[in-house]
């Protein structure tokens, strides 16, 4: 999935070889006859360059990576009191059900995307899954015809490594998302189920109060450490998509008259379109979970002894969740639904011009 200090050659090795690819699918850019071909190659090779960008960057901070899901699956494993523990469970498995199917979902998804590119030259004029130029014309299969079979392999392979390396890099990165979401609701549980402790009883509610002040600190941490460790990824993510949106739909439309090459840019259109809702989604369910903390503190608040050091403890949760709490890289905006409608909305206007200076 991303590599550590164990899988260092390898990893490299998968570099060389993507390196080789991109080089390879770039060389054959000027034997594009029209826009629907340059397009074609032009999205493969920002999914390429983009699926790099994340491979090398998660490269160089695996460890922090690690750090990071062991810091998570910390708040999973603590051990939860007896009056927040079912619900608690609940939203745990919840969440676990969800992300499980959605992780299922997208690599059937992705696995019927595969086979569509991989046989692209049995139903159309394409000798390769990829337009590229290899040395001694090895691409063509009328003078090599066994190094074009092997450069067909290679190709195939190269696509199912990297869309499914890229499928569990970005897995692991919203889901990580998801379960800082998750964590967020549980502290509001947290919060909201301080009205069951005995309020006479000054001692068992500070050392609770405490305990839930530490783990809301925890969160916050981890919400940082996220937006480091992520910085480079989440940055990519808006702009590749950006990208990928925009063009996809233009091409789609210039190739409009015939059907079936454009309903492989609608696919792509749509994969893009998902691959970004899955983002801002998750983003935007950490930001909204992060507000609801101040509305559970102040519940908390209501029921809290009478203890000016205790009332002070929550009133400085309500003030630290009020401030916005969001996944993002600066200085993009940050990854929720009001940038996903901005973005769509950009893509709008840039195709609206493009179709407009086209006619």
């Amino acid at each position: 999935m991303y590599s550590n200090l164990d899988s260092t050659r390898l990893e490299l090795l998968y570099f060389v070889a993507n390196q080789f690819f991109i080089v390879t699918t770039v060389w054959a850019l000027h034997e594009d006859e029209d826009f629907v071909a340059l397009g074609q190659d032009l999205l493969w090779n920002c999914g390429m360059v983009y699926l790099m960008t994340k491979w090398h960057f998660l490269y160089f901070r695996a460890d922090k990576v690690d750090d990071l899901v062991d810091r998570l699956d910390a708040c999973h494993r603590e051990v939860k009191k007896k009056h927040s523990a079912d619900e608690i469970r609940s939203i745990q498995r919840y969440h676990y059900t969800v992300e499980s199917s959605l992780s299922v979902l997208w690599f059937f998804g992705l696995s019927m995307f595969i086979g569509l590119i991989a046989t692209l030259p049995v139903y159309t004029n394409q000798k390769l899954p990829f337009h590229a130029i290899y040395p001694f014309g090895w691409h063509d299969p009328d003078r090599h015809p066994y190094a074009h079979a092997i450069v067909y392999g290679w190709q195939v392979f190269a696509l199912i490594n990297n869309m499914y390396a890229l499928l569990f890099l970005d897995l692991l990165c919203v889901h990580i998302f998801f379960q800082l979401a998750a964590n967020m609701k549980i502290l509001c549980v947290e919060l909201r189920c301080m009205s069951k402790l005995n309020r006479h009883d000054v001692a068992l509610y500070r050392s609770e109060l405490r305990r839930i002040c530490i783990f809301h600190q925890k969160i916050l941490g981890l919400v940082e450490l996220t937006n480091e460790v992520f910085y480079g990824p989440m940055i990519m993510q808006m702009i590749v998509s950006f990208f990928l949106i925009s063009l996809s739909t233009f091409i789609s439309l210039v190739a409009r008259h015939d059907p079936s090459v454009a309903a492989r840019f609608m696919l792509f259109m749509v994969l893009s379109f998902l691959h970004l809702s899955y983002w801002c989604i998750a983003g935007n369910m950490v930001n909204e979970h992060a507000f609801n903390v101040a509305g559970a503190a102040f519940d908390a608040y209501e029921w809290s002894p009478p203890v000016p050091e205790i009332q002070r403890d929550i009133a400085f949760i309500i003030r630290r969740a009020q401030k916005p709490l969001s996944m993002g890289a600066a200085p993009f905006p940050p990854l929720n639904l009001t940038s996903y409608m901005a973005i769509l909305k950009q893509c709008y206007s840039i195709l609206t011009l493009m179709l407009e200076s086209l006619d």
